[in-house]
Protein backbone atom coordinates (compact mmCIF):
# COMPACT_ATOMS: atom_id res chain seq x y z
CA UNK A 1 0.00 0.00 0.00
CA UNK A 2 1.24 3.47 -0.89
CA UNK A 3 -0.12 6.95 -0.56
CA UNK A 4 -0.21 8.70 -3.96
CA UNK A 5 2.02 11.81 -3.94
CA UNK A 6 1.56 15.04 -5.94
CA UNK A 7 3.74 13.61 -8.72
CA UNK A 8 1.06 10.92 -9.21
CA UNK A 9 3.87 8.33 -9.27
CA UNK A 10 3.71 5.32 -6.99
CA UNK A 11 6.94 3.38 -6.75
CA UNK A 12 7.78 -0.22 -7.41
CA UNK A 13 11.41 -1.34 -7.13
CA UNK A 14 12.63 2.26 -7.39
CA UNK A 15 10.62 3.12 -10.50
CA UNK A 16 7.59 5.44 -10.62
CA UNK A 17 4.27 4.48 -12.20
CA UNK A 18 1.47 6.99 -12.72
CA UNK A 19 -2.10 6.94 -11.52
CA UNK A 20 -5.02 9.28 -12.08
CA UNK A 21 -5.04 12.67 -10.36
CA UNK A 22 -8.24 11.71 -8.53
CA UNK A 23 -6.14 9.28 -6.45
CA UNK A 24 -3.71 11.93 -5.16
CA UNK A 25 -3.45 11.59 -1.38
CA UNK A 26 -5.23 8.24 -1.37
CA UNK A 27 -3.72 4.86 -0.57
CA UNK A 28 -3.42 2.42 -3.45
CA UNK A 29 -2.38 -1.20 -3.59
CA UNK A 30 0.31 -2.25 -6.08
CA UNK A 31 0.23 -5.84 -7.28
CA UNK A 32 2.98 -7.13 -9.61
CA UNK A 33 1.95 -10.05 -11.83
CA UNK A 34 4.46 -11.37 -14.37
CA UNK A 35 5.64 -8.26 -16.27
CA UNK A 36 2.68 -6.05 -15.34
CA UNK A 37 1.86 -3.83 -12.39
CA UNK A 38 -1.80 -3.67 -11.32
CA UNK A 39 -2.79 -0.65 -9.25
CA UNK A 40 -5.97 -0.79 -7.16
CA UNK A 41 -7.89 1.72 -5.06
CA UNK A 42 -10.02 -0.13 -2.56
CA UNK A 43 -10.84 -3.22 -4.61
CA UNK A 44 -11.25 -1.48 -7.97
CA UNK A 45 -8.52 -1.77 -10.61
CA UNK A 46 -7.35 1.73 -11.56
CA UNK A 47 -4.66 1.01 -14.13
CA UNK A 48 -2.13 -1.48 -15.41
CA UNK A 49 1.47 -0.65 -16.34
CA UNK A 50 4.11 -2.76 -18.01
CA UNK A 51 6.96 -3.17 -15.53
CA UNK A 52 9.77 -1.05 -16.91
CA UNK A 53 13.39 -0.16 -16.31
CA UNK A 54 12.53 3.52 -16.89
CA UNK A 55 12.63 5.74 -13.82
CA UNK A 56 9.38 7.56 -14.72
CA UNK A 57 6.42 5.73 -16.25
CA UNK A 58 3.57 8.13 -16.89
CA UNK A 59 0.54 7.16 -18.90
CA UNK A 60 -0.15 10.05 -21.25
CA UNK A 61 -3.73 10.50 -20.03
CA UNK A 62 -2.56 10.71 -16.40
CA UNK A 63 0.05 13.33 -17.30
CA UNK A 64 -2.43 15.36 -19.40
CA UNK A 65 -4.95 15.28 -16.56
CA UNK A 66 -2.39 16.70 -14.14
CA UNK A 67 -1.17 19.28 -16.65
CA UNK A 68 -4.71 20.54 -17.31
CA UNK A 69 -5.07 21.45 -13.64
CA UNK A 70 -1.87 23.55 -13.69
CA UNK A 71 -2.03 25.15 -17.15
CA UNK A 72 -5.01 27.46 -17.37
CA UNK A 73 -6.58 28.37 -20.69
CA UNK A 74 -4.75 25.85 -22.84
CA UNK A 75 -6.65 23.92 -25.47
CA UNK A 76 -6.73 20.13 -25.30
CA UNK A 77 -4.33 19.97 -28.25
CA UNK A 78 -1.90 22.41 -26.59
CA UNK A 79 -2.01 20.37 -23.37
CA UNK A 80 -1.40 17.13 -25.28
CA UNK A 81 1.50 18.66 -27.21
CA UNK A 82 3.12 19.98 -24.04
CA UNK A 83 2.57 16.61 -22.35
CA UNK A 84 4.24 14.79 -25.25
CA UNK A 85 7.24 17.15 -25.07
CA UNK A 86 7.57 16.79 -21.30
CA UNK A 87 7.19 13.01 -21.39
CA UNK A 88 9.89 12.80 -24.08
CA UNK A 89 12.23 14.77 -21.79
CA UNK A 90 11.40 12.51 -18.86
CA UNK A 91 12.22 9.48 -21.00
CA UNK A 92 15.66 10.95 -21.70
CA UNK A 93 16.25 11.71 -18.02
CA UNK A 94 14.93 8.48 -16.58
CA UNK A 95 15.51 5.99 -19.37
Amino acid sequence: MQKVPETLLVTYKGHGYSVSKKLMGKRVKIVPVANQLYIYFNTKLQCVHEISSSKFNYKKDHYCEALRSTVKGGSDREIEKRAEQNLALLDKIGG
